[in-house]
C-alpha cells in the first residue's frame, strides 16, 4: 500500500507497526485510520495580510494567498473575521485542481464589530467537513478617529466669535464626512451645545456668545462618520469668556445736605476694550433706582434730588451697568449727609411744682430724620419776674436738676433751651403756698412765713390761767419774715395753758410761765443811746469853743503885725515920692 502523503499521518502508521506485530491487527488498524484521514487528507493554504495594523469601520481589508490541493475536488474557500467572536465574511465554491495553486485575492467590506486581536480565517470545506483552516496575521479594528484643532481667541468677551477649525479623518488618514457635536463646559457641566458638519474631514465652526456664562470652559468635539466611527476628542480646546465692564463713578460734592442735588458720573469699557454700543445703568441709592444710558465716549451722567428726611452720614450709590450683550459690571461711591439740626425737645419730670420741689430735665437735639445730635446744649431757667436763677451748658442727653427754693415766687416760670441756632421755650408752674410756722418758747411766741406769698392769715391766741385772754394778732409777713409776741405784754405773769390757732392748725400748751412785764430793751437802748449822743455833742461844743477863742487870740496878734507892715509901706512909699518931686524940681530949674 502507498504511504500517505501527510507527515503525521505517515508517522503514526509507523508507529503502529511497530507497536503490534501482528500483520491481521495492523491491517485493521491502518483501515480504521486511513478511514478516520480522509479529512486530514487536506490543501495547504497560505495567507497574506491584511497590510494594515489598524482599521476603521468603512475601511476595506485587502487579503491575499493560494490553496494548493493534492487531489482534484470541488471545495468551498471560507474568509471569516474573528474579534471576539467569529464572523464568516466570504464564501466561495472553488474547483480545485491537483497540484495546482488557487489564488485568491479579496477586499473585505468590515462590518461593524471592533477588536484589538482580530484576524482572518480561511478555510477549506470539502463534502461538509472543514480539511484547512489558515488565520492572518492579528491586526485592530476601531472607530476611533484623528482630529486636529484649533481656536482663533482662547479670551473673548462675550458677544466676541467663538471661531474654531480642525481637520478629523480616519486612523489611516483617510478623509470622512460626518457630523460634529461641540460641548462648552464648566467644571465637568455642558453649559453650551452645538453641532456642525464635517466635509471632506475639514470642520469650520463659528459662534456669537451672547448671555453666556462667563468664565473658563473646556472644549470637548465629538466627531462621527456615516459608518459608525466616532470619537470624543475631550478637553480638545479651552475659552475664557469675560463678561466684566469696567465701571468707575463719582460724585460732584462729598458733603450734602438735605433737599440738595447730587451728580453722579463715571465711564466704562469693557476688560477687553470693546466697543459697548447699549449699555444700561442703573443706580442705587437707599433702595430707590434711577436709570439712565451710557452716552458719547463711553460715558453717563445723572443728577439726583436728595429727600428732606434723607438720614444723616454715609451714604452708598450703587452703579450698574449691562450691555445688550450681556456684560455688565458695578462700582460704588458713596457721599455724607450732613446732621441739619430740625429740631428740639425737653423731656420734664413735671410741670406743676411746689416750692422745694426738684425739676428734672434732659434736652435733645433731632436732625432731620430724628436722630438724636451730639452736641451741647444750653439750659436757662427764669422766674416769674424774669429773674434767670439757673444757667447751664450740658450735653445733650444729659440730664440737669433745679431744686425750687422755699420762697420761690409763684406763678409761670419758663425754661428756654438753645442748641445749634434752634431755641425751645416752655413753661412752668409754680403754685403759691400759704404757709406759717408759730413757735411758743418761754413765754414768747414767733410767727414766720415760711410760704412764698404774704402771709396775712390772723393768728389767735387763747390763754386759759390768771387770767383767761384771747388774743388776735393779723401779722402781714413777705416770705420768710418773722415776728414775736411776747406774752408778757398781753396778760399778767403768771401760768397759763395756751392754744394757738393758725392755718386751720391747733397748737397747745401746757403750763405756760408768763413772765413780769419788762421796761422794753429798745427804750433803755434808746435812752442810753441819747445820753452818749449828748456827752458827745457837749465834748464836741466844748473843743469848738476853745478853738475859736485861741483862733481869736491868733486874729489879734496878727492884726497887730499886719497893721505895723502897712505902717512902714506907708512911710517908704512918701520918701520915694519926695524924691521923685526933688528931680522934678532941678528939670524945672534947667527950665
Amino acid at each position: 500500500m502507498k504511504e500517505p502523503q501527510d507527515s503525521n499521518l505517515y508517522l503514526t502508521v509507523n508507529y503502529i507497526k511497530n507497536l503490534y506485530p501482528s500483520s491481521s491487527m495492523k491491517r485493521g488498524l491502518i483501515l480504521v485510520l486511513f478511514l478516520l484521514a480522509i479529512p486530514f487528507v487536506s490543501a495547504e493554504i497560505s495567507i497574506d495580510g491584511p497590510t494594515e495594523n489598524i482599521y476603521n469601520l468603512g475601511d476595506s481589508i485587502s487579503v491575499s494567498g493560494y490553496i494548493l490541493r493534492p487531489e482534484t475536488t470541488l471545495a468551498l474557500f471560507t474568509l471569516s473575521l474573528n474579534c471576539n467572536n467569529k464572523l464568516q465574511v466570504l464564501a466561495r465554491t472553488t474547483n480545485l485542481e491537483s497540484g495546482q495553486k488557487y489564488k485568491f485575492l479579496e477586499a473585505l467590506a468590515i462590518p461593524p464589530i471592533t477588536g484589538d486581536n482580530c484576524t482572518l480565517e480561511a478555510s477549506l470545506n470539502i463534502n461538509g467537513n472543514n480539511v484547512e483552516s489558515k488565520e492572518s496575521k492579528t491586526f485592530s479594528i476601531t472607530r476611533d478617529l484623528s482630529g486636529v484643532f484649533d481656536i482663533e481667541e482662547d479670551i473673548i468677551q462675550l458677544g466676541d466669535t467663538i471661531a474654531i477649525d480642525g481637520t478629523v479623518t480616519r486612523l489611516n488618514g483617510k478623509t470622512i464626512n460626518g457630523l460634529a457635536t461641540i460641548f462648552l463646559k464648566q467644571n465637568g457641566v455642558n453649559y453650551f451645545v452645538d453641532t456642525t458638519p464635517v466635509i471632506d474631514s475639514q470642520l469650520d465652526y463659528s459662534y456669537v456668545t451672547v448671555s453666556n456664562p462667563a468664565g473658563a470652559y473646556n472644549i470637548d468635539i465629538q466627531v462621527s462618520d456615516a459608518y459608525g466611527n466616532q470619537f470624543l476628542f475631550e478637553n480638545i480646546l479651552n475659552l475664557e469668556i469675560i463678561d466684566k465692564i469696567e465701571l468707575t463713578a463719582e460724585v460732584d460734592k462729598s458733603n450734602v445736605n438735605p433737599n440738595e442735588k447730587i451728580k453722579v458720573s463715571g465711564k466704562a469699557e469693557t476688560s477687553l476694550k470693546r466697543a459697548i454700543e447699549v449699555g444700561n445703568v442703573k443706580l442705587e441709592l437707599d433702595k430707590e433706582v434711577f436709570e439712565t444710558r451710557l452716552g458719547k465716549n463711553q460715558a453717563y451722567e445723572y443728577e439726583i434730588e436728595l429727600k428732606g428726611d434723607i438720614k444723616a452720614g454715609e451714604h452708598i450709590i450703587n452703579v450698574k451697568i449691562e450691555d445688550s450683550l450681556g456684560n455688565h459690571g458695578e462700582t460704588q461711591t458713596n457721599f455724607t449727609v450732613n446732621q441739619v439740626p430740625t429740631d428740639l425737645k425737653n423731656t420734664l419730670n413735671k410741670v406743676n411744682f411746689l416750692p422745694e420741689e426738684q425739676l428734672t430735665a434732659i434736652s435733645q437735639l433731632y436732625d432731620q430724620t430724628n436722630d438724636i445730635i451730639n452736641t451741647t446744649v444750653t439750659i436757662e431757667i427764669k422766674d416769674s419776674e424774669g429773674k434767670e436763677v439757673f444757667k447751664k451748658v450740658v450735653q445733650t442727653g444729659e440730664e440737669i436738676s433745679y431744686n425750687f427754693p422755699q420762697f420761690a415766687i409763684p406763678g409761670q416760670w419758663t425754661v428756654k433751651t438753645s442748641s445749634s441756632g434752634l431755641k425751645l421755650e416752655e413753661k412752668l408752674s409754680v403754685s403759691e403756698v400759704v404757709k406759717a410756722e408759730v413757735i411758743l418758747e418761754n413765754d414768747i411766741i414767733t410767727i414766720t412765713n415760711m410760704g412764698n406769698v404774704d402771709y396775712k392769715k390772723p393768728v389767735n391766741i387763747k390763754l386759759d390761767g390768771q387770767e383767761d385772754s384771747v388774743i388776735t394778732k393779723n401779722p402781714s409777713l413777705k416770705p420768710g419774715e418773722s415776728t414775736k409776741i411776747e406774752l408778757a405784754d398781753e396778760v399778767k405773769a403768771g401760768s397759763y395753758d395756751v392754744e394757738i390757732s393758725y392755718d386751720d392748725k391747733k397748737d397747745s400748751y401746757k403750763n405756760v410761765v408768763v413772765a413780769e412785764k419788762k421796761v422794753p430793751k429798745t427804750a433803755l437802748f434808746l435812752a442810753l443811746l441819747i445820753a452818749i449822743l449828748l456827752i458827745i455833742f457837749s465834748y464836741i461844743m466844748i473843743k469848738l469853743r476853745r478853738k475859736a477863742r485861741n483862733r481869736k487870740s491868733l486874729d489879734r496878734l496878727e492884726g497887730r503885725k499886719r497893721l505895723h507892715e502897712l505902717k512902714g509901706l506907708k512911710k517908704e512909699k512918701k520918701m520915694d515920692e519926695e524924691k521923685k518931686e526933688g528931680g522934678r524940681g532941678l528939670f524945672r530949674m534947667f527950665d
